[in-house]
């Protein structure tokens, strides 16, 4: 019996025999699944490959023996995905180390719930995964930008982008499942999710929210086409390219378990940012944007305003996790250039949670120069059912005097100054 894997003129792969230095068919007699095209032929006469060396992507090119998901299965697939990585809050183990080391700074022992981590273990690795191409589906929005102008265009870009990310996600699933549909069909029925949202997410459900944050973050894509960058026009501590000091960070106090998705967004915003402070303004934006879209501009004048886009280029209208985001109040105190930002988040209509939080965060130069930094979590809950969405900043910040507020978690850290070019990448 034969073990060869491939024909004699393939096995020799000589560069010094014209024939076999060409890229055509004649020099291969290769059978069956070893005959490969003429492109993959010559990279194997000219670099020497062989065929097990390129088989992963050969393998990852191959269509799946069953048939693509339509357009409604991808949006309730990615839908009962999201609702986990917004539900989940276990300690499971991710495939960056920076990731998994946070995690387990918000997730110490004894927090764990085992099943959970059964049936949601590859989160981590999802989230990862689309970080790290995240420059695929940005460049993809800014290619497709003036789709924000032909609703025609707008929907077709929205398919395609939908199944780019599917795709991103599938490839993490088929690691531990026989085809994606059942990883997604084995998180809705996952107790956790399925006891908060899974129940409700129809079609046109899935489609709506996905649809909706997907207009909402290529608006901001075409808006900032012809962005430029804030300059340093004035003097501050405050002002250069800030990198995380992963050992000062510390989990002060915690009555709050933060998802998966809500810690790694938080890296996405903090691990590393670029601040310029104005005479007026305090522009913020993270080394590790997800989108191409304006600076974040936090106006410090102690007023309620609307923010459009945060650091790491998410929209504020994309109203994840039902919730209505962009509302802060800022201020600066000139004699040791600390900054406070307040931001809320209020409860949709539809969220049957009905809870507000404030996110308190207090910035402050220190003598060495570095950037200390104070994170308050506080929460609100029952806030009575009022159409947020029709108020002025203004009329809903007068709802956050009506109510209580109790603080659910704390994190400080520190950061240190960097050359803004010294970039890497922590998501490998």
């Amino acid at each position: 019996m034969s073990y060869r894997r491939a024909c004699k003129s393939c096995q020799k792969k000589s560069t010094a025999d014209p024939v076999l230095s060409a890229t055509s068919r004649e020099a291969c007699e290769c059978e069956g699944m070893y005959r490969l095209s003429d492109s993959h032929l010559d990279e194997i006469i000219s670099t020497g490959a062989t065929r097990m060396t390129i088989l992963p992507d050969l393998d990852a090119a191959l269509p799946e023996s069953t048939p693509p998901p339509s357009l409604a299965d991808m949006e309730r697939h990615l839908a009962l995905l999201y609702t986990s990585l917004t539900t989940t809050t276990t300690a499971v183990t991710a495939t960056s180390a920076l990731v998994d080391h946070v995690i387990q700074l918000f997730f110490p022992e004894g927090k764990v719930n085992p099943r959970a981590l059964e049936s949601t273990e590859s989160l981590p690795k999802i989230l990862v995964a689309l970080l790290r191409g995240r420059a695929t589906l940005d460049e993809f929005l800014r290619r497709n930008a003036h789709s924000i102008l032909d609703q025609s265009n707008l929907s077709r870009a929205y398919e395609q982008w939908l199944a780019q990310v599917y795709h991103q996600v599938c490839r993490i699933t088929h690691e531990s499942h026989a085809t994606s549909s059942v990883y997604f069909e084995s998180l809705g029925s996952n107790e956790e999710t399925h006891a908060s949202e899974s129940s409700r997410i129809g079609a046109s459900y899935a489609r709506s929210k996905g649809f909706e944050a997907f207009v909402a973050q290529l608006r901001e894509v075409y808006l900032a086409q012809n962005y430029s960058r804030p300059s340093k026009t004035f003097s501050s501590a405050l002002n250069g390219t800030w990198r995380l000091d992963i050992p000062s960070l510390r989990i002060v106090s915690s009555e709050l378990a933060p998802s998966i998705l809500s810690v790694v967004r938080c890296l996405s915003m903090g691990l590393g940012f670029h601040v310029v402070l104005s005479s007026t303004s305090l522009f913020v934006r993270s080394e590790l944007a997800l989108f191409t879209t304006i600076w974040s501009e936090f106006i410090l004048d102690n007023t309620p305003r609307i923010l459009r886009v945060f650091p790491n280029g998410e929209s504020t209208m994309s109203m994840c996790a039902d919730l209505l985001y962009g509302d802060y109040v800022g201020s600066h105190t000139p004699h040791n250039a600390g900054v406070r930002l307040d931001l809320y988040c209020w409860p949709l209509h539809d969220n049957p949670h009905r809870s507000c939080y404030a996110i308190r965060m207090l910035f402050q130069p220190t003598a060495g120069h570095d950037l200390h930094g104070q994170v308050d979590v506080q929460v609100a809950h029952n806030v009575r059912n009022q159409n947020t969405w029709n108020m002025t900043a203004a009329e809903r910040m007068e709802l956050v005097h009506r109510h209580s507020f109790s603080t659910v978690l704390v994190v400080v850290g520190g950061w240190k100054q960097s050359a803004p070019n010294d970039v890497v990448n922590v998501w490998v």
